[in-house]
C-alpha cells in the first residue's frame, strides 16, 4: 500500500515494534532499545505473534531518523532473513545461555576467524567485545551477554558462535 503513517505491532510480551511508513516505503524502525536494521532484524526473527494498528497520516511528524534509518524493504528484508538464518543456526549450537563458557586464547582460532568471508565487520567486533569478557575462569555466558547490552540480542547469539566455532570458546 502506498500509505503514509505509523505501524505498531505489539507482541505477547508486551514489546512494541514501531515503523514509519511514507508512501509506501519504510523510513524508520524503532523496538526498545534498537532501531533501524537491528529493530527490524530483532522484529522479524522474536514477533511470532501480535497485534497491529496503522495509524494513517498526510505527512509524517518530524522524527530523528537518523539512528534508525532502513533501507528499502526488500534489502530490509534479505538481510533480516539472513540475520534469522545465522540466529536459527548459533541457537541450534547453543540452545541455552545458561552455561558456563571459558576463553580459548588461540592465534588460529582468530586467523580463521578473520578469513571467514561469511563474518561481518560488526559481527568480528562483537565477538571481539564478548571474547574481551570471557576469562579462563568459568563464567555464565548469559550474564556475558547482558553486559553486552548495546548489542541486539541476535548479533550477540551469533557472535557467541562464532567464538565457539572457531574454537575461541568452550562451553563446560
Amino acid at each position: 500500500s502506498a500509505k503514509t503513517g505509523i505501524l505498531t505491532v505489539t507482541n505477547s510480551s508486551g514489546n512494541a515494534f514501531v515503523s514509519t511508513w511514507d508512501n509506501g516505503k519504510l523510513v524508520h524502525t524503532k523496538l526498545e532499545n534498537s532501531s533501524g536494521m537491528d529493530a527490524f532484524t530483532e522484529f522479524v526473527i522474536f514477533f511470532n505473534t501480535g497485534h497491529f494498528h496503522f495509524q494513517q497520516m498526510n505527512e509524517l511528524p518530524l522524527i530523528d531518523h537518523s539512528q534508525g534509518k532502513t533501507p528499502p524493504l526488500s534489502t530490509a528484508l534479505m538481510e533480516a532473513c539472513l540475520a534469522a538464518d545465522h540466529f536459527t543456526v548459533a541457537k541450534a549450537e547453543l540452545p541455552e545461555l545458561k552455561v558456563n563458557a571459558i576463553a580459548v586464547n588461540s592465534d588460529t582460532g582468530w586467523q580463521s576467524a578473520l578469513l571467514d568471508v561469511d563474518i561481518s565487520s560488526r559481527e568480528m567486533k562483537v565477538m571481539k567485545t564478548l571474547f574481551a569478557k570471557l576469562s579462563s575462569q568459568p563464567q555464565v555466558l548469559e550474564d556475558l551477554m547482558i553486559d553486552l547490552g548495546q548489542y541486539p540480542q541476535f548479533l550477540k547469539w551469533r557472535a557467541a558462535n562464532l567464538l565457539k566455532l572457531h574454537g575461541l570458546m568452550r562451553i563446560l
